[in-house]
């Protein structure tokens, strides 16, 4: 059936919607490279 998912999300520290955007970005990045979608083509885009 339907559902709802909720987050709660505590910052340490507080950012920067720069600094968060980086840090959000490494963090995908580094998940897609586990995954092994993240290849020198995006990289480079």
């Amino acid at each position: 059936g339907k559902f709802e998912k909720f987050t709660r999300v505590t910052m340490v520290q507080q950012l920067t919607g720069e600094q968060y955007s980086k840090k959000v970005s490494e963090t995908c990045v580094n998940s897609w490279k586990d995954v092994g979608i993240y290849t020198e083509a995006e990289e480079v885009a």
